[in-house]
């Protein structure tokens, strides 16, 4: 079952507060297309958190790896030590952005929560520098070196609608 873009602004922002000021410690490869941060705080308790392309959430259980991950090796070269600098949500899109900081250097850990999801490393310009997959389709293509270019996206944030988003519905209807 998958998350909706409601339940995963609940999970987002949740994740967000708890691990503000947070650093990556350590990074473990669970499957393919899951990845284990362990994020440390001078002042607070570790905290797990699980990113996959079915979800997002903080564990307290440290899961064993079952397949390699392809993506670990780029992820622990690179962005150990780095801090959380902000978790975001596009929209109510199924979209999850990581951004990392240390001194200068930033990075974005792009999730795709959906059918054939994604986890895609980018520089601070947005350029791919890791991903589980690449993809050739229609309206995209991703691979490492091209620009991380979303999904056509919705259109329909219901979470910010005013009223007037809701007249050519309901004349519809």
């Amino acid at each position: 079952m998958t998350l909706s873009g409601i339940e995963l602004r609940y999970l987002v922002n949740d994740i967000s507060k708890k691990i503000d000021g947070y650093y990556v410690s350590n990074i473990y490869g669970i499957t393919k297309d899951s990845l284990l941060f362990k994020f440390h705080h001078p002042e607070k308790s570790d905290v797990l958190l699980m990113l996959s392309t079915f979800g997002i959430w903080i564990t307290k259980v440290k899961i064993e790896p079952i397949e390699p991950n392809k993506l670990l090796k780029h992820l622990r070269n690179n962005l150990l030590r780095f801090k959380l600098k902000e978790v975001k949500q596009i929209g109510t899109e199924r979209i999850v952005y990581l951004t990392l900081s240390y001194f200068e250097k930033e990075f974005v850990i792009v999730v795709e929560l959906f059918s054939d999801g994604n986890i895609i490393i980018c520089n601070n310009e947005m350029k791919i520098l890791a991903l589980s997959h690449s993809i050739n389709v229609r309206h995209r293509q991703l691979r490492v070196g091209s620009q991380y270019v979303q999904p056509p996206l919705d259109n329909l944030d219901i979470l910010n609608m005013t009223e007037k988003d809701f007249e050519p519905i309901h004349s519809t209807s």
